[in-house]
């Protein structure tokens, strides 16, 4: 699998996950092939500092976060 990078609010994950038992998903979310990308999208349109916005890692491993401000 060529690994994904998703920009992702995981606190709202978190909450939607906890309220319903199910998986979040990806639909509304951006999503890359390529690391810089992924950064360079959440850097230029996520203004608030204080975001709980991420860049997540996914492939063959599972996920994992890879960048937050």
């Amino acid at each position: 699998m060529i690994p994904r990078f998703v920009v992702i609010d995981e606190l709202a994950r978190a909450k939607f996950e906890k309220k319903w038992h199910i998986a979040f998903g990806y639909g509304s979310c951006f999503v890359s092939d390529d690391i810089e990308e992924a950064i360079k999208y959440l850097d230029e349109r996520i203004y608030d500092y204080e975001t709980t916005f991420i860049v997540e890692k996914i492939d063959d491993n599972g996920k994992e976060m890879v960048y937050k401000r």
